[in-house]
Formats: C-alpha cells, sequence, structure tokens
C-alpha cells in the first residue's frame, strides 16, 4: 500500500474501496468501520471524479457511512452519508437511468437513520422499482437485501422475509 500511494493514488484508493465493500457486503462491522477510517482519509485526495469508479465508490461510501450511523450514533458518520447523497442526487440529475435507483437507496438509508421508518419503506421500495426498470439486477438484489435488514431492525421480522427472498432470487439472476 505505501508503494501505491507513492506512484498511484487512483490504485490506493480502489484498493482500499474493494476491502470496504467486500466488508460490507458480508456484513463485517468491525472490520468495515476500521477501513472507513482510513478510506475517508484517501477519498479526501484529489482525484479525477468524472471517473464511474468515483460515482460507484460514492454510492457504496454512503451506504457504509449511513450504516455505521446507524450503529454508532455517531452524527460524523451520517454527515458523511449526507455528502454522498447530495453528490449522487447531481449524477441522477445528469443521468437518472444511471443514478436514480441508487439515489432513492441513499435516501432509504438516510430515512433509517432517522427512524422515519415510513419514508425509508417507500424509499426502498421505490430504489427496487428503479433499479428493475433501469435493469440493474445486481442493485435490485441489494435493494431488495437491505430493504430486508431494514425491516429485521425495525421489528418487522416477517416483513423481511419476502425482500431477502427476492434478493437472493436476483443475486441469482445477475
Amino acid at each position: 500500500e505505501r508503494k501505491m500511494s507513492e506512484t498511484n493514488l487512483h490504485l490506493l484508493k480502489v484498493v482500499h474501496f474493494n476491502k470496504l465493500y467486500v466488508g460490507f457486503i458480508f456484513r463485517r462491522y468491525d472490520e468495515v468501520k476500521q477501513l472507513a477510517v482510513a478510506y475517508d482519509a484517501i477519498a479526501s485526495l484529489p482525484f479525477n471524479t468524472t471517473l464511474i469508479s468515483h460515482c460507484m465508490h460514492v454510492f457504496y461510501w454512503g451506504l457504509i457511512n449511513f450504516w455505521i450511523a446507524r450503529k454508532t450514533m455517531d452524527v460524523s458518520w451520517f454527515d458523511r452519508g449526507e455528502r454522498a447523497i447530495e453528490k449522487m442526487r447531481s449524477y441522477a440529475d445528469c443521468s437518472s437511468w444511471n443514478f436514480q435507483n441508487k439515489l432513492l437507496l441513499l435516501q432509504a438509508e438516510q430515512c433509517f437513520y432517522l427512524d422515519d421508518f415510513e419514508s425509508a419503506k417507500r424509499f426502498y421500495d421505490a430504489a427496487i422499482v428503479s433499479a428493475k426498470e433501469h435493469k440493474f439486477v445486481h442493485e435490485e438484489a441489494l435493494a431488495c437485501e437491505l430493504a430486508g435488514h431494514f425491516m429485521l431492525e425495525s421489528g418487522e421480522g416477517r416483513a423481511a422475509f419476502p425482500y431477502f427472498l427476492l434478493a437472493q432470487k436476483k443475486y441469482g439472476e445477475w
């Protein structure tokens, strides 16, 4: 990592992002929280923000920050998530096809943190529909999975089951 940082900052950022992504997908909270601190420092370095990979980093970075914010109740993580929403909103303004479902999912996670469960459910469902309409099967699966976690953590275990089943089906299609 030291050698990479001396020669290729973008590569260093991608390596850290991939570690974060894998930890997030497998719900390894402690690992993700530790990596998130390092990634935040790397992400603040100057980069070409027009790369599509940057847009995806913003998306997952936002999801990760809202997750950590819910676990720690530390508002600084929530603030980072809100910054990701603002960036994603600007991307969605340029291309709703590519970024609308991502913005909706970030907004669902934001509402989840704020205990606005009715709005969160609407945003999760809208993110699922948008991902399906725009043919992002893997993001439809992710939205279903996160909606399932939302339902479980908000005490609606029975309602979580269909979301998890659909997530499993969509991951299989992907």
